[in-house]
């Protein structure tokens, strides 16, 4: 028989994903799941460790799931389970968002030098990704 997550206490809080900085660019028309506090915490750390090792373009899945002490295994059940993402994807989420605050910051000339501020070795992948998360070309938002 599968065990079942009792109910709340009281004393336990839920809150919801738009109350904490834990979704980097979340917005109010969002949905995005209610969780528990317990859970919050959680994510913080996970989003705390992955933005610590943001421009190792080594720090790997198995590293994260290390640093937070559980398998990788669960750190993708959990991520998945609050998030709705895989851990590689909640990184690249995470990556792209400080890229994003760095070019809008004017910390850096160039697209390869943001890209590897964040941990891309490749200009040509961080330029995609960065397109198809923001709908705009890191060189045009750059140069505005």
């Amino acid at each position: 028989m599968k065990a079942h997550r009792q109910p709340a206490p009281n004393n336990e809080r839920k809150i919801s994903a738009q109350q904490g900085s834990v979704f980097p660019g979340a917005h109010a028309s969002d949905t995005r799941p209610t969780y528990f506090e317990e859970d919050a915490q959680w994510l913080q750390e996970v989003t705390q460790y992955i933005q610590q090792n943001i421009a190792n373009n080594h720090y790997s899945i198995a590293q994260l799931a290390n640093d937070v002490a559980i398998s990788e295994r669960q750190l993708r059940r959990r991520l998945k389970k609050l998030l709705g993402v895989r851990p590689r994807e909640y990184m690249i989420q995470i990556r792209l968002q400080r890229a994003y605050h760095l070019i809008l910051q004017r910390k850096y000339r160039t697209v390869t030098q943001v890209a590897q501020a964040v941990g891309y070795r490749d200009t040509g992948t961080f330029r995609d990704s960065f397109q198809q998360w923001f709908k705009s070309n890191p060189l045009e938002l750059l140069n505005t």
